[in-house]
């Protein structure tokens, strides 16, 4: 259990200061939809800085793809019972990749805050908070691209 619980810990060692900050004001939200749009996608806002963050980790736009892919096929189905099994199995999807080095911790982490801001008691607002998640991490594929973030 220390083993683990010692590799968690450099990883988030790792996190500047401006990412547990993201990760911070995500986690005081009450839901995705009441953070102001603008602060979330536009230059920099959040997704920008975001973006910034997995371009100067190296992190490659193929592996923010392969979850942005995942994320528009569950926002085909129009009820939140539809979408919430296999968006929840994104985290584990991810946390594969933060332990092979493939998607840095701060990055994991202001996603998982970002999921964890979506179900709320009324089913619309939440497909509305998962609608806004969506064109949250649209925007930060959008700005790794425009920063230089690599493919390969």
């Amino acid at each position: 259990m220390a083993r683990r619980n010692n590799f968690k810990s450099k990883r988030e060692e790792r996190i500047p200061k401006e990412i547990k900050d993201i990760i911070d004001k995500i986690n005081n939200c009450e839901m995705l939809s009441k953070m102001d749009i603008d602060e979330l996608v536009t230059i920099d806002g959040i997704a920008y800085e975001v973006a910034g963050y997995a371009v100067d980790t190296g992190m490659k736009n193929t592996q923010l793809r392969s979850f942005f892919e995942a994320i528009k096929k569950l926002q085909r189905n129009k009820q939140w019972k539809d979408i919430k099994p296999e968006l929840i199995l994104l985290k584990p999807r991810m946390a594969v990749r933060v332990g092979r080095s493939k998607v840095e911790e701060g990055f994991f982490k202001v996603i998982v805050a970002a999921m964890d801001k979506i179900e709320v008691d009324d089913e619309k607002e939440t497909i509305k908070n998962f609608n806004v998640f969506v064109e949250f991490f649209e925007a930060i594929i959008a700005y790794h691209k425009y920063l230089g973030g690599s493919n390969v």
